[in-house]
């Protein structure tokens, strides 16, 4: 091989390169998303089950490299924490959201040790000097199959009220939508999609999409946001404010949200939302037994001590 072949070898490499950086788009990713599953890992009327849960979301993943996202209040109870974690490595939740909830259980598990997931809130604070063992970053960047994503995590100023005396004194609370425009304008031009993951209200009323303390609305005007994945208010919601989806699954596992991003071979991007009812999906074998085990060597015995309480009801309090 002569040094000229050499040299246009080289060069037929860096063209090769420059092509592939400036080819025409045409990926596609889905975003699995629930809120609020409160550690309702057992199945009766008013909830599919964790079993089912994992076969949904499994499911849903199948069609497009996939990102699995909570938007918080993931626990309950503590005896069924070991069983929500589990379940979180296994389908790989890869992001969530800061709940109130997970507060509750904070000195329990080190939740990103345990499951690989990183929690989001750039409103939320810890006050200097505060030991709370309990580990969050305000927003990150995440890349699959070439799409850029950018996820801030926020929660609702109402937090204030609803954590304990002495957890919300170690905290600062902050206004959700000055907070986020600080990190959307961090991380706009790095990245194809901004994300918010918010335990934050909101409802749909026909049509209309709306949310609690102005902190929805605000949240919906900050340029440069691309989609509101939203919580705490225990809804079923999929539809727009200002003209930026918005999308909340219920609470304990009834629905799930797939969002379809797409970038075409225009480099235009899309955005396909959906919700599918977790009930129509077959329960996952091996879950299914873990969790009959469950029942069986934990909850039974506990059950059983509430003498006065009709067990079927006792597995509903329990989980309540």
């Amino acid at each position: 091989i002569t040094i000229k072949s050499m040299k246009s070898f080289k060069w037929i490499h860096v063209a090769l390169l420059l092509l592939l950086a400036f080819a025409p788009r045409g990926e596609k990713v889905s975003l699995i998303y629930y809120n609020d599953f409160h550690g309702h890992v057992i199945d009766n009327d008013n909830h599919p089950g964790l079993a089912r849960f994992v076969t949904g979301i499994n499911s849903l993943k199948k069609d497009y490299p996939s990102l699995v996202i909570a938007g918080g209040d993931n626990y309950k109870v503590k005896h069924s924490l070991p069983l929500c974690l589990e379940f979180e490595k296994l389908v790989g939740v890869r992001f969530s959201a800061v709940g109130n909830h997970e507060f509750d259980y904070m000195h329990y598990w080190n939740f990103t040790s345990e499951t690989g997931v990183q929690y989001l809130s750039a409103n939320i604070l810890k006050r200097k000097g505060e030991n709370i063992p309990f580990h969050w970053k305000k927003s990150a960047i995440e890349v699959i199959n070439g799409i850029r994503i950018g996820l801030i995590g926020l929660g609702s100023t109402d937090f204030k009220e609803k954590l304990r005396p002495e957890i919300s004194l170690q905290l600062d609370i902050l206004n959700v939508a000055e907070e986020a425009k600080k990190e959307v304008d961090k991380i706009r031009k790095k990245v194809d999609f901004v994300v918010l993951v918010c335990h934050v209200s909101s409802k749909q009323l026909g049509n209309e999409i709306v949310g609690e303390r102005g902190e929805l609305e605000g949240l919906s005007k900050i340029p440069g946001i691309d989609l509101l994945l939203t919580g705490h208010s225990h809804e079923l919601v999929n539809g727009p404010i200002n003209r930026i989806p918005v999308l909340q699954t219920e609470f304990g596992g009834r629905y799930l949200a797939r969002i379809d991003l797409e970038i075409d071979k225009k480099s235009r991007r899309r955005m396909y939302p959906s919700l599918h009812s977790v009930f129509k999906f077959q329960e996952d074998e091996n879950f299914a037994k873990k969790i009959g085990l469950y029942k069986q060597q934990l909850l039974k015995p506990i059950a059983l001590a509430l003498e006065n309480i009709p067990f079927s009801e006792k597995m509903d309090w329990l989980h309540a």
